[in-house]
Order: C-alpha cells, then structure tokens, then sequence
C-alpha cells in the first residue's frame, strides 16, 4: 500500500479538502491511500491516521504550511510516528513555517520546494516506481 499524506498547517479558514495531487495520484494508482490532515484535526483523527504509517510500503509526505499559523497542533504525532517508522517516503512542501523546518531536519526528511504540479507530479511519480 501506498500512502499520500497530506498536512496542512494553515488557519482554519484556509484549510481545503484535499490537494492538487489528491486526484493526480489517483490517476496514477489505485494502491494509493489518501489522508488529509491539519493542525486542527482532532488526536483521535491523527491517532487513527497514523496507525497506517507502520504498515505502507511507501509514503508521500505533502506538507502544505504557512508561518501565518503558529501552532502545529496534534500534527507533531505524524512526525513522531514517521521518524521512528523508517518507511521510504518523499516529502513535498508548499511554504515556509519555521517550527516544520526544525522538525523536517531533526527527523532526517529532506523536503522537496513544489515549484509546479507537473513538476511535483513527475518527482513523486519517480519516486514511486523506482524506489523500494
């Protein structure tokens, strides 16, 4: 199983349902499991979602933040699960939030700046059918 992760760290009424990717990934495989997340989900939401990391083959962290909103929430779970995971994944980031950055490095994941969907597209399809 393949998971797309989606975690958005915005103010609430910027939040959206769903990515650009979401159906572009779709397209691309029927193995693929959707998540979206934000930093007002609930624990109980987050708990639930990152009970799957430990059992994906692979995993597309998309991270779609802004400084605009101070607080991670409950988010700091996935990160968590993620680091101890050790699961091959990719991560796309869209923005800039300081307290991410710090957490991206001290969990070892590189991030990937989205410059355009095509380009993010063809990155995560790479990373699909070539790593293992």
């Amino acid at each position: 199983m393949i998971l797309y992760l989606y975690l958005q760290i915005k103010p609430l009424q910027n939040i959206k349902f769903g990515s650009d990717l979401t159906k572009a990934l779709g397209n691309f495989s029927s193995e693929i499991t959707s998540i979206d997340l934000d930093s007002h989900s609930e624990s109980f939401v987050i708990t639930k979602a990152i009970e799957v990391i430990p059992i994906v083959e692979k995993l597309v962290l998309h991270l779609d933040v802004t400084d605009d909103e101070p607080s991670i929430g409950n988010i700091s779970m996935v990160f968590e699960t993620l680091r101890r995971s050790r699961r091959p994944l990719i991560c796309i980031i869209e923005g800039n939030h300081p307290n991410i950055d710090k957490i991206l490095k001290l969990s070892g994941i590189i991030p990937h700046d989205v410059t355009s969907k095509e380009l993010t597209i063809e990155l995560v399809t790479d990373f699909l059918t070539t790593q293992s």
